[in-house]
C-alpha cells in the first residue's frame, strides 16, 4: 500500500505566511506559520511518516484557510476545523491540553504538565509541544516559560510574541461589560471577551 496523500495550500495573512495540509477526509494534518513563503518541500518535510504531499488545492483547504484568515483578522477565537494528530499517547495528551488553553490566555509548561497529570514531566511536555505539527490551531504559542519568557516555538520567538500580542489585542477590543459575563470567561468572537491572565510561573 502506498503512502496516504494530502493536499496543501500556501497563503499570507497579517500575522505571517501559512502552509497547511489537509487529508482526503478533510482533516488538518499540518499548519505552519513563518515570515517567508514556505516551499512545497518545506511543507512536505513536516508531514508524518506514511503521508505524502499531493497537489495544491484551494478547494480542499478552503475551510482551514478561511478560519485562519478570520483568526488573523481578529474575527475568530476558536477553531472548528477537524484536525488529525500523529504522536505518542503522551504527545497526544499534551496537545489536547494545548487546545484547552483559552484564546488570549497563557499557561506555563509546569501548568500544562499538571493539567495532564504528569507534573514531573515538564521537559517532556516542552519536547511534545516542539513536535506539534498544527501551529495556531493547536496553540502551543500559548505556553510560556515559568518566568514569563517566550521560549520553545518552532516558528521562532518573534512569531510567538506576535501571536500572543494579537490575541491580547483582540481580547482587549471585546472586553465584556461589568457583570455581563462570569468573571474571567473568554467567549467566541460572537460574544464579549474578557481577558484573564494565568499567573506567570504558577
Amino acid at each position: 500500500m502506498g503512502d496516504e496523500r494530502c493536499t496543501f495550500e500556501v497563503f499570507q495573512t497579517a500575522l505571517g505566511w501559512f502552509g497547511v495540509t489537509v487529508s482526503e477526509a478533510g482533516e488538518v494534518m499540518t499548519a505552519d506559520i513563518a515570515d517567508q513563503e514556505p516551499s512545497p518541500a518545506m511543507i512536505a518535510a513536516r508531514l508524518p511518516a506514511g503521508v505524502a504531499l499531493g497537489g495544491r488545492d484551494s478547494g480542499a483547504t478552503r475551510g482551514v484557510r478561511e478560519e485562519i484568515e478570520r483568526y488573523a483578522a481578529g474575527e475568530l477565537t476558536e477553531f472548528a476545523v477537524p484536525v488529525r494528530l500523529f504522536g505518542t499517547p503522551f504527545q497526544l495528551d499534551a496537545w489536547r491540553a494545548l487546545r484547552g488553553i483559552p484564546f488570549g490566555e497563557t499557561r506555563s509548561y509546569t501548568q500544562q504538565a499538571a493539567a495532564i497529570g504528569r507534573a514531573a514531566a515538564v521537559r517532556a511536555v516542552g519536547a511534545a509541544n516542539g513536535r506539534n505539527r498544527i501551529a495556531v490551531i493547536v496553540p502551543c504559542h500559548r505556553v510560556i516559560g515559568s518566568g514569563g519568557a517566550l521560549v520553545g516555538f518552532a516558528g521562532g520567538v518573534q512569531i510567538k510574541k506576535r501571536l500572543l500580542e494579537h490575541e491580547h489585542a483582540v481580547a482587549a477590543r471585546w472586553v465584556a461589560p461589568v457583570g455581563a459575563r462570569s468573571a474571567g470567561r473568554l467567549a467566541t468572537s460572537r460574544e464579549a471577551l474578557m481577558m484573564r491572565a494565568a499567573p506567570a510561573g504558577a
